[in-house]
């Protein structure tokens, strides 16, 4: 087995503790959350086997206790109420395991449940169940063919590489040869040695383009539905605050400038912990533009995503740490 993963995580958290300004006010609810987030997602996307299904459940359960935790409150019995969702959430998805067809009807008709409910201002008590289902069904449907974690991040590659090379027609329409990836290194055989890799001509021009798609996705407001579903769920099992959340939510998205935006009405008045974690959340993740230059020159797409996505809650970690 290989520890160097553990080794590595030792250290930044020791690193973390080094630097920390009062250490004594370090709380542990940050650290063993953001962990086991981070563990759980690296389960997730790196194993190729049940140990990949398991963490997807694991997750999905987590989603659902954070959808319930009105029913639960209701319910008024502690962690029993906690327990019989959990109870009834894998029957009903044992069911759907047994019975696949059944499950595509469950997740295409809670989907349709969720977009109508969403845009009528449905009930709120609607809106829970569907979303527990929509997730179980999700969940038991990948499960029941073999669609682990890391097979899924190598088709979301293979996906956003082939969204973003649409920047290339454009590229080309501008730039003619000099933007067409064929003409850099022509080969051995070719009577000219080629223009080499453009950078300006090749990167910059996916850079423009994802950042354009990303505009428009904030101006309808699909992003801002995204990140604060995100920091809502994060900030649940963290601990901490919203604005601090919704920003290291947001980097995994955008840039370290564009995120504090979101939460440009909070900043005077947050405390030098808050900021510090935002800063941290800002190093830590990789700007969505940045992303697709990396994308652009052969770094595969689903590598970046989940480095991205598992430095959110390790961000929030070591910023609680350096700073409580």
């Amino acid at each position: 087995m290989n520890y160097i993963s553990i080794l590595g995580l030792l250290v930044l958290l020791g690193g973390a503790w080094l630097m920390s300004y009062h250490r004594s006010d370090v709380k542990l609810r940050p650290i063993i959350w953001g962990i086991s987030l981070q563990l759980l997602f690296a389960l997730i996307i790196l194993r190729e086997d049940m140990g990949s299904f398991i963490g997807m459940s694991l997750l999905s359960i987590l989603i659902i206790i954070y959808i319930q935790q009105k029913d639960i409150e209701n319910m008024g019995m502690g962690i029993k109420s906690t327990l019989i969702i959990i109870i009834a959430s894998l029957a009903v998805g044992y069911t759907l395991f047994l019975f696949p067809a059944i499950s595509k009807f469950v997740l295409i008709i809670t989907t349709i449940f969720l977009i109508l409910s969403s845009i009528l201002k449905g009930d709120r008590e609607f809106q829970r169940i569907s979303g527990t289902l929509f997730i179980i069904s999700g969940t038991t449907l990948l499960i029941s063919h073999g669609l682990y974690g890391k097979l899924i991040f190598q088709k979301f590659s293979e996906k956003v590489a082939y969204f973003l090379s649409l920047s290339d027609y454009g590229a080309q329409f501008l730039f003619g040869h000099l933007a067409d990836a064929t003409h850099y290194f022509p080969g051995p055989d070719a009577s000219w040695p080629g223009f080499g890799f453009q950078f300006a001509f090749k990167v910059l021009p996916t850079i423009v383009f994802f950042g354009g798609f990303m505009s428009v996705l904030y101006y309808f407001g699909i992003m801002q539905k995204v990140i604060q579903a995100m920091s809502r769920f994060m900030r649940w099992t963290i601990g901490t605050s919203g604005a601090e959340t919704l920003s290291c939510s947001a980097n995994i998205f955008v840039g370290q400038t564009e995120a504090p935006l979101l939460i440009k009405p909070f900043l005077e008045n947050m405390t030098k912990s808050e900021l510090l974690t935002i800063m941290v959340g800002g190093f830590a993740t990789i700007a969505g533009g940045v992303l697709a230059g990396y994308i652009a020159m052969g770094v595969p797409a689903g590598h970046l995503v989940a480095a991205s996505v598992m430095s959110a809650p390790a961000a929030l970690v070591i910023g609680k740490i350096i700073f409580p």
